[in-house]
């Protein structure tokens, strides 16, 4: 049975330590590491709350051995950026570095570029990198790289690394399209799939509405036996981004819907 994560940025300023914390509290052994800032559909998450490509080692190291006497594992980082140039591919070489540093296995990377051919090469160029600190890229559920199942599986074909995957979102297939059964997309591409968001939601295009897991209508238990069947084995990283309008909750409120949705997986055996 799959393994359950909690990506850092469910518990929204609060940040990478409180969110350590709280997977802890929660009994969630996982943990995926924000390491850029985030301002999107209400959900503000500042630089000061996340590991930066700037954070010393000395820090680095802090935090992984605070985490291991938490018995919390910091399987994956999150942090994409602009490809369109050298500067842009060393901020994510330096996130990997980060990222190695805390024994992390996979990097989620969200890019808003065009899949032209600077962009093409300086994504193969990191999945060398992150091959040799033996990490592998998960490209984020976003357009225009991987807005659905068909776009997705052409970029994963134009890129042809053997160390580049997508990372699947259980509601991103909603939000940036209309008319689609994202379980059906899962279906099509998860031979590509190598890291997961689990995220509920209304199913709404463009609806900022993911609130705890249980409390949408995303179809999971077909998603994890999809995965199950594809031999997917990395953990589910809970991403709860909240619900538009709502404003920042206190930590509790946060930590409230991690509980809720960790409770709701276990009792329906989707995950442990």
């Amino acid at each position: 049975m799959l393994e359950i994560g909690v990506f850092t940025n469910s518990y929204g300023p609060h940040g990478v330590r409180a969110a350590i914390e709280g997977a802890a509290k929660a009994g969630i052994k996982h943990v995926e590491i924000a390491m850029k800032a985030h301002d999107q559909g209400g959900l503000i998450v500042s630089e000061g709350a996340v590991i930066t490509e700037k954070t010393p080692m000395e820090e680095i190291d802090k935090l992984r051995d605070w985490m291991q006497e938490l018995g919390v594992s910091p399987t994956s980082c999150n942090g994409g950026g602009d490809l369109t140039t050298d500067e842009g591919v060393a901020v994510v070489k330096a996130r990997l570095d980060r990222a190695k540093r805390l024994g992390s296995k996979y990097f989620v990377m969200s890019v808003g570029n065009e899949l032209d051919d600077t962009v093409v090469n300086n994504i193969r160029a990191i999945g060398d990198y992150a091959a040799e600190l033996g990490i592998k890229v998960a490209l984020e559920t976003h357009p225009p790289l991987v807005t659905n199942a068909d776009v997705g599986i052409a970029t994963m074909q134009r890129i042809d690394h053997p160390n580049v995957g997508i990372n699947f979102d259980t509601a991103n297939m909603y939000f940036y399209n209309e008319g689609i059964d994202a379980a059906a997309e899962l279906e099509k591409m998860v031979e590509y799939v190598v890291h997961v968001h689990l995220k509920d939601s209304n199913m709404g295009f463009k609806e900022w509405f993911f609130p705890a897991i249980g409390d949408g209508k995303i179809p999971f238990p077909r998603m994890i036996e999809t995965l199950n069947k594809a031999g997917y084995d990395a953990p589910l990283s809970l991403e709860i981004e909240g619900i538009g309008g709502e404003g920042q909750l206190s930590f509790e409120q946060y930590h409230e819907r991690i509980v809720k949705s960790a409770e709701y997986l276990r009792a329906n055996g989707l995950a442990k």
